[in-house]
């Protein structure tokens, strides 16, 4: 069941322990049955930019899609819209990539595995974009699929491991 913006917002003020304090300051309103927002409160939480960041994060059904079963012909490489939206939100502000490089990257990174005939090697999604190493670093993917996509001039040839073609 996918929840609205405004369930969202609720369920992160419970989770911050603020919604009585947001009631008993008036900037969450209750008339007969139904909660309402007020002006105030969606100043605070800035609605047109979270509203902004959930539509440039649209695509990612189209990002997770890559990693699907009918995609690669193997299960368990998908992850939620969840767990791929906190990742690629932090991932887009440190480097920055678009919509187009993050795809065509990501193209690149599972054909290569394919045409390997090796999809159990593909990440997760969600490992894709960042995974903690053994020693507590993080590392990414990605990023690096993301400079190799540009390097090609925003192809999608197939590159090896050495930087020849496949």
């Amino acid at each position: 069941m996918k929840l609205t913006f405004y369930e969202v917002l609720w369920k992160l003020l419970q989770k911050e322990r603020k919604l009585e304090e947001w009631v008993s300051t008036g900037l969450l309103v209750k008339k007969e049955n139904e909660w309402f927002w007020t002006p105030e409160a969606l100043e605070i939480v800035d609605v047109d930019k979270a509203l902004a960041l959930v539509a440039d994060l649209s695509w990612l059904d189209q990002f997770i899609e890559k990693f699907s079963r009918k995609n690669i012909g193997i299960v368990g490489k998908t992850s939620s819209v969840k767990q791929v939206g906190e990742k690629m939100s932090r991932f887009i502000k440190e480097y920055n990539f678009d919509t187009e490089t993050i795809l065509g990257a990501t193209d690149m990174y599972v054909n290569h595995w394919k045409k390997q005939g090796s999809p159990q090697y593909i990440r997760q999604a969600h490992y894709f974009i960042y995974k903690r190493t053994e020693r507590g670093s993080e590392t990414s993917d990605l990023a690096t699929w993301c400079e190799t996509y540009l390097k090609d001039g925003g192809s999608k040839k197939q590159e090896n491991r050495f930087g020849g073609d496949l």
